[in-house]
């Protein structure tokens, strides 16, 4: 699946349940609502921020367990699609920089708005000196953690991993399928797959060096 960039949305709709502290809970469903984080002396846009450091660094550090423990219902197939993506990102060696968050207030259930704009740059970017894809994220962030997480991807232009994507299906027919985005089957194999898209990266930063092209040379 070729990695389009052109305003591609993700919608990660994880509204659960409140957390509690009886034991008894986490084998019980319940529709109760999650509450909202306290605010009474302004300190739920903070703690709700925190939330959202906290997720960021659980994806650099590729902690899925920590990302898991950060959503307040983290049961969803989306939810499930949506990790083995980022533990992919990290394997194949994904920054994210210039990130700026923004807050914005709350939804009408009381849960803290973010908005976090970053540039995801690639290792396959990096080497061949493609500028980074453009991301907005908006989180809604509850007592129970992260309720809502919204992204888009914003067109950078030409894309590099196209040119990459056919570079492979030439020249690496039998990995192709496991060097493109978005992961596996499972969280291992997404990091293992990001890992391969890493190393292939390399190889054809060097094959462009060698034959003078750039990224942008479409065929070279």
């Amino acid at each position: 699946m070729t990695h389009r960039l052109l305003a591609i949305v993700f919608s990660l709709s994880l509204v659960g349940a409140a957390c509690s502290d009886d034991s008894d809970s986490a084998t019980q469903e319940t529709t109760a609502p999650t509450e909202a984080l306290a605010s009474e002396d302004g300190s739920a846009e903070r703690d709700a921020l925190k939330i959202v450091e906290a997720y960021y660094a659980a994806i650099e550090a590729s902690d899925a367990a920590e990302v898991t423990a950060l959503f307040a219902d983290p049961t969803s197939d989306f939810f499930d699609e949506n990790l083995r993506l980022e533990i992919w990102n990290a394997g194949q060696g994904m920054i994210r920089v210039d990130r700026t968050c923004t807050a914005g207030g709350s939804n009408p259930e009381g849960f803290a708005l973010w908005a976090c704009e970053f540039g995801d740059h690639q290792h396959l970017q990096r080497v061949v000196g493609a500028p980074a894809t453009q991301i907005e994220h908006t989180f809604t962030v509850s007592a129970g953690g992260i309720e809502t997480l919204d992204t888009v991807y914003v067109s950078t232009g030409y894309d590099a991993n196209d040119a990459f994507n056919a570079w492979m299906l030439t020249n690496h027919p039998e990995d192709a399928a496991a060097a493109d985005c978005c992961g596996g089957d499972t969280v291992e194999e997404a990091g293992a797959n990001g890992a391969l898209r890493r190393q292939y990266a390399d190889q054809w930063a060097a094959y462009l060096q060698e034959s003078g092209c750039t990224y942008t040379d479409i065929g070279c």
